[in-house]
Parts: C-alpha cells; sequence; structure tokens
C-alpha cells in the first residue's frame, strides 16, 4: 500500500474514477473526490493489501457516475454490494439495445385491465433491512437461458392477497428499461408459504406485527405464451406526463393500480357554464 496522496494533488483531481486492485483482480470501483480512494483503508472485509488506482480523473460528476457504472458493470467487482448509477444504460446486448430505443412510450392510462407487471434487471437487493445481499440476474441473461426460464422468474411467489391474483389474467415482463419484453396468459394462482426450495416465507418487514411470522404468497401455477397480441408488448410504459410508472423497490406492479394512478394525473377540463 503506497503513502496517501498529498492535499495539492488531490486538488487537481477534481471527480475522479478509481479502481481497488489485487494482484490482476479488481475488486473494488468508486468515484470520488479528494481522497476518497483512500476511504476504503483498514476495511475488514478487503484484503490488508492492495493497490490504490485511479482510472481517470479531471471529470465532470456526471460524467464520472457514467464511468464508475460501466466498469462496475463490465469487471463485476466482488466489493461493490450495488450496481453503479444508471448501470442499465452500461454493457447493454444489442437485442436489448435495440428493444429499448425502438420501443414507443405506453400510457398506462390505457392499459389493458388484469395484467401483473413484473420487472425483470440485473443488480444486487438487499431483500429486507440486516439481510445478505443476493444477485439478481438480467433480462437478457434469463431470456439467454431460454423461454422457459423467464416464465419460472415470473410466474411468482408474489406478496399479493387471493382476491388480486384471481383478478391477474396476464404477467407481463419488464426489462431493467420498462421495456415489455414479453406477455404470458396465466391462471390457476396458488397460495404457498414455502419457497420452491423449502424455505418458509416470513414477514419481513421490522413495521409490521407479523414480523418473523410465515406469510402466505400466490404462485401462478399454469403460464404459458399469451394467446392473443398485446398492446403493450414492445413498448415503454409511462406515466401521462413521460415519468416512470414502473418502481425499481417492487418486484411487480398491477396494470389497474397503474392506469388508476395515472388517470389521477391527467388535468380535468372545466367547461364554463
Amino acid at each position: 500500500m503506497n503513502a496517501p496522496m498529498t492535499p495539492d494533488v488531490t486538488a487537481q483531481l477534481g471527480f475522479y474514477v478509481y479502481r481497488l486492485v489485487q494482484g490482476s483482480q479488481t475488486f473494488y470501483v468508486g468515484k470520488g473526490v479528494g481522497g476518497r480512494v483512500h476511504a476504503h483503508r483498514g476495511r475488514p472485509d478487503f484484503p490488508a493489501q492492495y493497490e490504490e488506482r485511479i482510472v481517470q480523473w479531471g471529470l465532470t460528476e456526471s460524467v464520472a457516475l457514467r464511468l464508475e457504472a460501466a466498469l462496475i458493470a463490465v469487471l463485476d467487482p466482488w466489493g461493490n454490494r450495488v450496481a453503479g448509477h444508471g448501470h442499465t444504460d452500461c454493457d447493454v446486448p444489442i437485442d436489448a439495445l435495440q428493444a429499448r430505443l425502438g420501443a414507443a412510450p405506453f400510457d398506462v392510462t390505457h392499459i389493458p385491465d388484469g395484467i401483473l407487471i413484473v420487472q425483470v434487471r440485473g443488480g444486487v437487493y438487499y431483500p429486507y433491512p440486516g439481510s445478505q445481499p443476493c444477485r439478481h440476474a438480467s433480462f437478457d441473461d434469463i431470456a439467454a437461458q431460454g423461454e422457459a426460464a423467464i416464465m419460472a422468474r415470473v410466474q411468482g411467489d408474489w406478496t399479493c392477497g387471493a382476491g388480486t391474483a384471481k383478478r391477474v389474467r396476464q404477467i407481463a415482463v419488464a426489462d431493467g428499461s420498462n421495456v415489455i419484453r414479453r406477455v404470458y396468459d396465466v391462471s390457476a394462482p396458488q397460495r404457498v408459504t414455502h419457497a420452491q426450495n423449502g424455505a418458509l416465507y416470513v414477514v419481513a418487514s421490522p413495521k409490521s406485527k407479523r414480523c418473523g411470522q410465515p406469510q402466505p404468497r400466490q404462485r401462478f401455477t399454469q403460464i404459458g405464451p399469451a394467446s392473443g397480441p398485446s398492446p403493450i408488448l414492445g413498448t415503454r410504459l409511462v406515466f401521462p406526463d413521460g415519468t416512470d410508472p414502473i418502481k425499481n423497490q417492487s418486484p411487480f406492479n398491477l396494470s389497474w393500480e397503474l392506469a388508476r394512478k395515472a388517470a389521477g394525473m391527467h388535468p380535468v377540463l372545466v367547461v364554463a357554464s
């Protein structure tokens, strides 16, 4: 480990992107100003000895964020627990880029009823506060395994009531850019309390009075390609003002809920009497 850079040097760097290297492996990528590159020294989960390298300096903050995200996406360093800012725009497969840039916007005010929308995007997630991180594959990574892999990923198990599950007739699969890449017909929702690996589902939120107790979920046991054309397939879902209707924090959204929210965003026309 080299001596830290002096203040007169760090003052000249501006925003920069750095990486931490042990041997030939980059295990962490970050962006910062000043002495940020040295801030990880002594971390118990990092190697005791490693090399600090500045990838580029003299950047604007937005450019530094984009470069950081690109390096994390390509190098997949184990020390980064979350993907970089704007990571869905980095290292994109050609099919995904064609789908995203070729997608027409679809105002969810007019979305059909009975659709459960599942967003499948890559990244590191924390299922609940204090949990261990888990990594989710992107839509394109799953699609490379075949259509059955996509259907297995989205058929459940979803935290919704029996009434909601019975209303669902289709599952639409959105990628990280909210482009609807698949639409499946579903039926026969089944109440489950255990994952397919046998693990018991429990209420994870510490704010709930039922925290730690079994949590029923719904699994769609019959799923297959849509029997007819879907107006949202290949489109990018948007609210009337063009904003993102799918919150990344939620694993699924319901079409009738999105339509209700979107209808409230349209201005009401007042006719003078």
